[in-house]
């Protein structure tokens, strides 16, 4: 009884959640992982009950035993069962959750590169106020090396903008009365005002955000694949848990058959809920979209992400995207005493290295699709392997039946494994060519 009590707030509070999952797919036919936890923990916590209150009807199914103290047989009930399998799927949602929320650090990003403060002139006078409260027709100044703080044009005075973190063109554009400007871009030279004409959600920096975010939760084909899989999945597994329960019951000795088919019912149920299938490939787009936005590589969704590494004809043009669009060395003229290989090394060498975007973008598209297909090889060598595991395979050959909250902690931590792997993609490097 005192399991029951600690049991009840756990069950239907913090497994609401689950619960009114299941309910909400029933009512549309369907069945998602939902189903699964709620099906299960409740099926013990039911059972568990039922067993308590009325022992007697339960004790020819299951193994009896005799209290010491007083003599009176119980019943083997499954409360703790119930309550350590919600704790742990929370948990292993909790470890969900924050790792995800590391796949917002490109949103993050984005977003610092505005300006904090603008300068704006208002009644006569010059005042500095945050960013935010620039409106519309307010006359902005921008100072040499300031960030401008939002979209506008140029109403007096010129300078040269690096517009890089729009366009990627590294070379500073030349800024005169008429010219329109963007927020997050950088004032070179002189000082100039212009009218500001898009503030806030308008300006060309969030459109970009807003870009990020649209990207990383599309959907492209391998998601819909995974999607589907997952649908069909639910059912049957559902099917697998009760012709477990059918084989246990049936072939089980009378006085054990009720509980081994119930443990086993429930821990096929728990093992196989589709959690790691469902977040293989929307984590790892989310990571690989993210990791491109900070490397200047807007992707318009998730479908572009998942076809680029197939790239075999690129037309672009030359000055800033195939070449730097910095000015080079071409000729090296030694002085007397000096040869021309002993002057570039001294100097510097008039090739480097660089860091190209699209060479990142066609190999970031290839990452990002390695680690959807692992996340999807793992998901399902995890299922293939505990699904019969926790249906009793082991059991004729060493005795070991898998327990509801070992079947829990796994599901947990399969889940956890599949967003930590997508998380290396933060760790993608621009790929250097000569």
């Amino acid at each position: 009884w005192l399991q029951l009590a600690l049991t009840v707030p756990v069950v239907f509070y913090c497994g609401a959640q689950f619960y009114r999952g299941a309910w909400a797919a029933f009512r549309h036919r369907a069945a998602d992982m939902n189903t699964l936890i709620a099906v299960g923990t409740g099926a013990a916590f039911v059972y568990s009950i039922l067993a308590t209150v009325f022992p007697s009807f339960f004790m020819a199914a299951t193994m009896p035993g005799m209290n010491p103290m007083n003599g009176a047989m119980q019943v083997p009930v499954y409360f703790e069962a119930a309550s350590v399998i919600i704790a742990l799927i929370l948990l292993g949602r909790m470890l969900e959750a924050r790792a995800k929320g590391q796949t917002g650090a490109a949103i993050k990003k984005l977003v610092g590169l505005q300006a904090k403060t603008a300068r704006v002139i208002r009644d006569g006078k010059e005042l500095e106020i945050e960013t935010e409260e620039v409106v519309p027709g307010d006359i902005v100044l921008v100072r040499p090396g300031e960030k401008i703080p939002v979209d506008g044009v140029v109403t007096e005075g010129s300078s040269a903008v690096d517009e890089s973190m729009l366009t990627g063109e590294s070379i500073p554009v030349e800024k005169k009365s008429g010219a329109e400007v963007f927020g997050a871009t950088i004032n070179k030279t002189g000082a100039f005002s212009f009218k500001a004409t898009k503030v806030g959600k308008d300006t060309a920096l969030q459109q970009i955000v807003r870009l990020v975010q649209d990207a990383q939760g599309s959907k492209p084909p391998i998601a819909k694949l995974a999607d589907t899989i997952s649908s069909i999945f639910t059912p049957i597994v559902i099917s697998i848990a009760i012709a477990t329960f059918v084989v246990w019951f049936v072939a089980a000795s009378p006085e054990v058959r009720f509980a081994m088919a119930l443990v086993n019912f429930v821990s096929v149920l728990i093992i196989a809920c589709p959690c790691a299938l469902g977040l293989a490939t929307p984590t790892a787009i989310m990571v690989g979209t993210g990791r491109g936005a900070e490397n200047g590589i807007l992707i318009k969704g998730g479908d572009s992400l998942e076809t680029a590494h197939k790239l075999n004809t690129i037309v672009l043009d030359k000055t800033g995207t195939i070449t730097r669009g910095e000015p080079s060395l071409t000729d090296v003229i030694a002085s007397d005493g000096f040869a021309e290989n002993d002057f570039l090394r001294i100097v510097a060498s008039a090739e480097k290295l660089i860091e190209h975007p699209l060479a990142a973008a066609i190999a970031l598209s290839k990452q990002t699709i390695r680690v959807v297909w692992q996340n999807l090889f793992w998901a399902f060598t995890y299922n293939v392997v505990g699904i019969p595991v926790a249906a009793g395979l082991l059991y004729p050959f060493f005795g070991i039946l898998l327990s509801p909250i070992l079947a829990s902690a796994a599901m947990s931590l399969s889940s956890v494994s599949v967003v930590t792997n997508s998380l290396r993609l933060r760790s993608f490097a621009v790929p250097k060519i000569n």
